[in-house]
């Protein structure tokens, strides 16, 4: 781009433009970076859960999912999503509230002698399809960014202008 052979004021206007730059005059600070350093890898882990979790298979899941709360009793679907509990743990590491991706499966229970099922306490597990909407209780956020900027169902990537008012070191990150 510099190198290319340019009038004097083809040059001037593409330095002007590197000068005005938001980079330039919103370049992060040494401490902002040690901050960042200590602290990015939580909203990069839930963007990545998220983006995992955009794309999985809507209609398989929803039919599990359905299956474990509404009390039919399909133990395997349930069994299958308590899999996922070492990706809940890792997103309650990253401080992401469980009520904001956990839901709970209605089980059962058979006394002695008695054939009717009774409602048991049940045990919650991470709905992935509730992970693909953090960025609502993200915004304003440097993950409520990121977040915004996964497509629906795995759709191909659009862009978009960045948000300026969220400079590194000067806003939240989750």
């Amino acid at each position: 781009m510099l190198l290319q052979k340019k009038s004097p004021q083809e040059y001037r206007n593409q330095m002007l433009v590197f000068y005005n730059s938001p980079f330039i005059w919103n370049a992060p600070e040494e401490q902002d970076m040690q901050k960042w350093k200590a602290n990015l890898w939580r909203p990069l882990e839930v963007f990545f859960w998220a983006d995992w979790a955009n794309h999985r298979d809507t209609q398989y899941w929803i039919k599990r999912i359905m299956a474990a709360t509404d009390g039919r009793g399909n133990y395997d679907y349930a069994e299958e999503l308590y899999e996922f509990n070492p990706i809940l743990a890792r997103l309650e590491k990253c401080n992401v509230p469980r009520q904001y991706v956990t839901q709970t499966a209605v089980t059962s229970r058979h006394l002695v002698g008695d054939n009717a099922n009774y409602p048991a306490e049940g045990l919650p597990f991470l709905n992935i399809l509730w992970v693909r909407h953090l960025a609502s209780h993200y915004q304003n956020t440097f993950l409520g960014e990121l977040l915004n900027r996964i497509p629906p169902g795995g759709a191909p990537t659009q862009t978009w202008p960045v948000n300026q008012s969220l400079r590194v070191g000067r806003y939240r990150l989750m």
